[in-house]
């Protein structure tokens, strides 16, 4: 396609965007149209040969370039302890955790859980949280019935608030604006 063609398909194009032919940047004839394509042609000549020089300089010097090959966390090895890779603590999400009795694998929460869990529980004030683990068992049981797994400690997630924790916090913010707060710290010490 030549140049001219080009052009036009350009101006075309711009002419159907109001705001960019008012630009000073914009070229508005042939002459500036091909300014501006040798000054981009040799833009790019010159980053290619940089990039060409830099390699050169690289392998000259004897540093290996190129993209660097990532292995498997910690060579490949397997830990059959349940901990994380990254802290070291036991965690539920470590690449390579097994169930043990004190932690069994949880099954799948059921729909009714998922939405009192979920949907309700976003409607009352408390959040929107995921279904918590349950102890496997007999499928006649109701999931309110069932124990929860308590997490590792690397696990835990935001407690729900109690209620009288909630009411606290309510009761000292209340103190706090009526007598002030440095004389609530004293009474508290």
């Amino acid at each position: 396609m030549a140049e001219q063609e080009k052009f036009a398909i350009v101006m075309e194009n711009l002419t159907r965007m109001e705001f960019i032919p008012r630009s000073p940047f914009v070229p508005t004839n042939l002459s500036e149209w091909l300014a501006h394509r040798v000054a981009f042609a040799e833009d790019t000549r010159r980053r290619e040969m940089r990039k060409l020089a830099n390699r050169e300089a690289a392998h000259e010097s004897g540093v290996v370039t190129g993209r660097v090959r990532i292995g498997p966390v910690f060579g490949g090895k397997q830990f059959r302890d349940n901990r994380s890779p990254v802290l070291a603590m036991e965690s539920v999400w470590s690449p390579w955790y097994q169930p043990t009795d004190v932690y069994p694998q949880a099954p799948w929460p059921s729909p009714e859980e998922m939405k009192e869990e979920g949907d309700e529980r976003n409607t009352s004030g408390f959040g929107r949280f995921p279904a918590l683990p349950r102890v496997p068992g007999n499928e006649t049981v109701a999931w309110k019935q069932k124990n929860i797994i308590t997490p590792y400690p690397c696990d835990e997630v935001w407690a729900l608030p109690k209620l009288e924790e909630k009411k606290a916090a309510e009761d000292e913010q209340e103190m706090e604006e009526l007598i002030g707060a440095s004389l609530l710290t004293k009474l508290n010490n």
